[in-house]
Protein backbone atom coordinates (compact mmCIF):
# COMPACT_ATOMS: atom_id res chain seq x y z
CA UNK A 1 0.00 0.00 0.00
CA UNK A 2 1.08 3.48 -0.10
CA UNK A 3 3.42 5.51 2.09
CA UNK A 4 5.04 9.35 2.30
CA UNK A 5 7.96 7.89 1.20
CA UNK A 6 8.93 6.45 -1.81
CA UNK A 7 8.12 7.40 -5.64
CA UNK A 8 6.42 11.02 -5.48
CA UNK A 9 4.80 9.91 -8.94
CA UNK A 10 1.37 9.34 -7.19
CA UNK A 11 1.60 13.48 -5.98
CA UNK A 12 3.14 14.78 -9.22
CA UNK A 13 -0.41 13.07 -10.85
CA UNK A 14 -2.31 14.47 -8.19
CA UNK A 15 -0.78 17.90 -8.85
CA UNK A 16 -1.48 17.61 -12.90
CA UNK A 17 -5.01 16.72 -12.12
CA UNK A 18 -6.02 19.45 -9.72
CA UNK A 19 -3.98 21.70 -12.30
CA UNK A 20 -6.25 20.42 -15.01
CA UNK A 21 -9.86 20.78 -13.34
CA UNK A 22 -8.35 24.26 -12.34
CA UNK A 23 -8.05 25.12 -15.75
CA UNK A 24 -11.05 23.82 -17.14
CA UNK A 25 -12.84 25.47 -14.86
CA UNK A 26 -11.10 28.83 -15.46
CA UNK A 27 -11.37 28.73 -19.24
CA UNK A 28 -14.96 27.06 -19.49
CA UNK A 29 -17.22 27.87 -16.31
CA UNK A 30 -17.77 31.37 -15.57
CA UNK A 31 -20.54 30.63 -13.01
CA UNK A 32 -18.06 29.22 -10.69
CA UNK A 33 -18.24 32.03 -7.43
CA UNK A 34 -14.28 30.98 -7.05
CA UNK A 35 -13.65 31.96 -10.32
CA UNK A 36 -15.73 35.45 -10.04
CA UNK A 37 -14.07 35.81 -6.68
CA UNK A 38 -10.18 35.39 -8.19
CA UNK A 39 -11.74 37.99 -10.91
CA UNK A 40 -11.21 35.27 -13.80
CA UNK A 41 -14.90 35.39 -14.93
CA UNK A 42 -13.70 38.64 -16.70
CA UNK A 43 -11.55 36.61 -19.12
CA UNK A 44 -12.60 35.12 -22.05
CA UNK A 45 -13.48 31.84 -21.75
CA UNK A 46 -14.64 28.72 -24.58
CA UNK A 47 -17.59 29.34 -25.58
CA UNK A 48 -19.02 25.58 -25.91
CA UNK A 49 -22.43 24.03 -26.87
CA UNK A 50 -23.06 21.75 -23.57
CA UNK A 51 -26.08 20.58 -25.52
CA UNK A 52 -23.58 17.60 -26.70
CA UNK A 53 -23.29 14.84 -23.86
CA UNK A 54 -19.31 14.81 -24.64
CA UNK A 55 -18.90 18.38 -24.32
CA UNK A 56 -21.14 19.07 -21.19
CA UNK A 57 -19.03 15.97 -19.68
CA UNK A 58 -15.68 17.58 -20.39
CA UNK A 59 -16.83 20.94 -19.03
CA UNK A 60 -18.93 19.76 -15.92
CA UNK A 61 -18.13 15.93 -14.49
CA UNK A 62 -14.40 15.94 -15.61
CA UNK A 63 -12.66 18.53 -13.69
CA UNK A 64 -14.81 16.89 -10.47
CA UNK A 65 -12.96 13.25 -11.33
CA UNK A 66 -9.92 15.05 -11.94
CA UNK A 67 -10.12 16.43 -8.87
CA UNK A 68 -11.51 13.16 -6.94
CA UNK A 69 -8.66 11.74 -8.30
CA UNK A 70 -6.17 13.66 -7.18
CA UNK A 71 -7.56 13.30 -3.73
CA UNK A 72 -7.49 9.18 -3.91
CA UNK A 73 -3.91 9.73 -4.91
CA UNK A 74 -2.66 11.93 -2.09
CA UNK A 75 -4.92 9.71 0.41
CA UNK A 76 -3.55 6.93 -0.76
CA UNK A 77 0.42 7.65 -0.65
CA UNK A 78 -0.20 8.97 2.87
CA UNK A 79 -2.20 5.71 3.60
CA UNK A 80 -0.75 3.62 6.66
CA UNK A 81 -2.22 -0.17 6.55
CA UNK A 82 -1.39 -0.53 10.55
CA UNK A 83 -3.68 2.95 10.98
CA UNK A 84 -7.41 3.05 11.96
CA UNK A 85 -7.10 6.62 11.04
CA UNK A 86 -5.23 6.31 8.06
CA UNK A 87 -7.68 3.80 6.82
CA UNK A 88 -10.90 5.74 8.00
CA UNK A 89 -9.27 8.64 5.82
CA UNK A 90 -8.68 6.72 2.78
CA UNK A 91 -12.38 5.35 2.99
CA UNK A 92 -14.25 8.46 3.67
CA UNK A 93 -11.68 10.22 0.76
CA UNK A 94 -13.35 7.67 -1.62
CA UNK A 95 -16.75 8.03 -0.39
CA UNK A 96 -16.83 11.82 -0.28
CA UNK A 97 -17.72 12.96 -3.87
CA UNK A 98 -21.16 9.81 -3.51
CA UNK A 99 -21.75 11.53 -0.32
CA UNK A 100 -21.81 15.00 -1.33
CA UNK A 101 -24.08 14.21 -4.25
CA UNK A 102 -26.47 12.54 -2.23
CA UNK A 103 -26.75 15.30 -0.29
CA UNK A 104 -27.22 17.55 -3.22
CA UNK A 105 -29.63 15.08 -4.78
CA UNK A 106 -31.52 15.47 -1.30
CA UNK A 107 -31.11 19.41 -1.04
CA UNK A 108 -29.38 19.03 2.27
CA UNK A 109 -26.76 21.21 0.23
CA UNK A 110 -26.25 23.61 -2.05
CA UNK A 111 -25.56 22.06 -5.69
CA UNK A 112 -27.21 19.90 -8.37
CA UNK A 113 -27.25 16.42 -8.08
CA UNK A 114 -25.92 14.83 -11.69
CA UNK A 115 -26.08 11.22 -12.54
CA UNK A 116 -23.21 12.04 -14.98
CA UNK A 117 -21.16 13.29 -12.09
CA UNK A 118 -21.82 9.91 -9.85
CA UNK A 119 -21.02 7.69 -13.38
CA UNK A 120 -17.35 9.86 -13.55
CA UNK A 121 -16.53 9.14 -9.68
CA UNK A 122 -17.25 5.49 -10.07
CA UNK A 123 -15.51 5.27 -13.29
CA UNK A 124 -12.64 7.15 -11.38
CA UNK A 125 -12.98 5.00 -8.46
CA UNK A 126 -12.75 1.57 -10.55
CA UNK A 127 -9.80 2.91 -12.32
CA UNK A 128 -7.40 4.38 -9.26
CA UNK A 129 -8.17 0.82 -7.47
CA UNK A 130 -6.99 -1.30 -10.64
CA UNK A 131 -3.78 1.20 -11.23
CA UNK A 132 -3.50 0.43 -7.31
CA UNK A 133 -3.68 -3.33 -7.61
CA UNK A 134 -1.55 -2.65 -10.62
CA UNK A 135 1.18 -1.49 -8.23
CA UNK A 136 1.15 1.85 -10.81
CA UNK A 137 1.31 4.42 -7.77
Amino acid sequence: MGNTTGNSTAYWLALACLMAGAAMYALCRIDIVFIQFLGLDSLPHLSLNIRNPLVYWLVYCLPDGLWYLALLLVQYRMFRKDSFLSRCCLYMAALLPFVIEGLQALHWISGTFDWWDIATYLFTLILFVLCVRKDFF
